[in-house]
């Protein structure tokens, strides 16, 4: 019997503080770790900056923001130092490997 698994497109971890008083929430603050990681100039892998960007730029943009000043910040402090994820960076368009369809088996230990 064969299934399908679904794996997400991308993973944006981070943690969230919120402040309650009565059942209310009064205050959030949010961190994300990536781009903390970015900050620091440890940011190397551009398909995982491309999807903090992306998720910055269409979860958390604030609002009475302009979209082209957000999305120029955020490229600014996530894009700017990776390798690769530059505005004028291209993906290849011709495959220089050999596709194989193969089972694997996924195990997983908890």
């Amino acid at each position: 019997r064969t299934r399908v698994l679904r794996l997400p497109a991308a993973s944006v971890e981070g943690r969230a503080v919120y402040c309650l008083e009565e059942g209310r929430c009064v205050a959030h603050e949010e961190s994300l770790d990536l781009v903390r990681t970015a900050d620091s100039g440890r940011l190397r892998n551009r398909r995982a900056a491309e999807n903090i960007a992306e998720f910055l730029d269409v979860a958390r943009r604030p609002d009475g923001s302009e979209p082209e000043e957000w999305a120029a910040a955020v490229r600014a402090r996530v894009l700017s130092g990776v390798p690769g994820a530059g505005a004028l960076h291209l993906e290849p368009s011709e495959v220089r490997c050999a596709r194989i369809n193969a089972p694997i088996a996924l195990v997983i230990v908890p």
